[in-house]
């Protein structure tokens, strides 16, 4: 497991590298979990046809294997079932390696039902080899999460920072090397100091380089010509709590804040507001003019209160409320607040109050969409 070492003085143009390829590891990984992956379905499927009908070479559930694991591998490379996130996060590998599984055998049920050979189908051991190729691929996420963590890492990755006096970065299991102490001097055009850094980064999947302001571009360009996944701390970003970058033709912009919701999403939360608001006041209704008859019998003031309300956006509107308190009394502006004995509510008013009938009518603002 790596852990947050400081490797300087690391000197010497013929230095080898000091950490191991974890993605040729992880390249090997992918390739044996999808070779145990296919193993795994066919055992499965042999086992089902044991139990169906006492036959390890059942010749349905050999077919149904057969046809299926194709389907399955496709399905499990487009859905990250192989990927870095697979091998740390076991929720997330056993979530995929499940969703590819039930699609896979979807497709399969769908292409067998159009080909019109389900007489030939066995449900049964279809059922069983299923099932027990789910359990046993998440066995293998078990063990196989539980041996990168243990020997590769949590991130199952090469992380290096090099500090050239910039921001002190604090990176857990992260290599780290000192550019004044490693020859790191790229501000001179030193071609040794280029194959240090060169020998450096290798086999590295994130670099991430703390330096001053001045240094910076030369820090950009360098990591660039590496051919390398490199970052450079910058303290305003910190300080903006930017979310990322946006290039534009003539200038780049800082990304500092972003919609919470997507466009369909919004449609999507849109829709159930006005349907749950819409249902609400149309089951409301009978109580709604009761309530309102009650409050103009009163005193023949307004039915409805609107006060004020800072909103989405951060933009004002009015929020309604049934009137609970005398005309001469209402604070739209709600610059005191109601008391329990308060001499401005009403009878009315303090019934409405008590069962916070005098809410309901805030159902019009989410119709309306000043609420949710």
């Amino acid at each position: 497991m790596n852990t947050h070492v400081d490797l300087s003085p690391w000197r010497g143009a013929a230095a080898r590298p000091f950490a191991p390829s974890l993605e040729r590891l992880r390249l090997q990984t992918y390739a044996l979990m999808a070779i145990c992956d296919l193993a795994i379905i066919m055992v499965s499927f042999m086992i089902s046809g044991a139990v169906r009908s006492n036959n390890f070479l059942l010749p349905t559930a050999i077919r149904q294997a057969l046809l299926l694991m194709p389907m399955f591998i496709v399905l499990a490379m487009y859905n990250r079932t192989y990927s870095a996130q697979a091998l740390t996060r076991l929720s997330f590998a056993v979530s995929r390696v499940i969703s590819a599984m039930m699609l896979a055998t979807g497709l399969l049920l769908f292409v067998t039902f159009y080909a019109k050979v389900t007489e030939d189908f066995s449900r049964v051991a279809f059922t069983i080899g299923t099932a027990l190729s789910i359990l046993l691929m998440g066995v293998l996420r078990v063990f196989i999460a539980r041996y990168v963590r243990a020997n590769w890492g949590p991130g199952a990755q090469n992380v290096l920072v090099i500090d050239d006096g910039g921001p002190k970065v604090s990176t857990p299991n992260a290599y780290k090397v000192n550019a004044h102490d490693s020859m790191l001097n790229i501000e001179v055009g030193d071609p040794g100091a280029l194959d240090r850094l060169g020998r450096c980064v290798e086999n590295m999947d994130r670099v991430i380089v703390s330096c001053p302001m001045s240094k910076r571009k030369h820090w950009a360009f360098f990591l660039r010509a590496a051919g390398i996944d490199g970052e450079v701390v910058s303290e305003v970003a910190r300080d903006l709590a930017a979310i990322g970058l946006r290039r534009h033709k003539d200038f780049t912009s800082m990304v500092v804040s972003a919609r919470p919701l997507s466009l369909r999403n919004r449609a999507v939360k849109r829709l159930m507001d006005v349907s749950f608001a819409g249902l609400a006041l149309l089951i409301l209704a009978p109580l709604l003019v009761v309530v309102a008859l009650a409050i103009k019998l009163q005193d023949g003031g307004p039915v409805l209160f609107v006060q004020r309300r800072m909103g989405r956006g951060n933009r004002f509107f009015g929020m309604y409320k049934f009137r609970s308190m005398t005309v001469a009394g209402s604070d739209a502006d709600g610059v005191q607040s109601a008391s329990r004995d308060d001499q401005r509510i009403t009878p009315v008013g303090r019934f409405i109050r008590r069962t916070s009938i005098d809410e309901l009518p805030q159902l019009l603002n989410v119709f309306l969409g000043d609420m949710s």
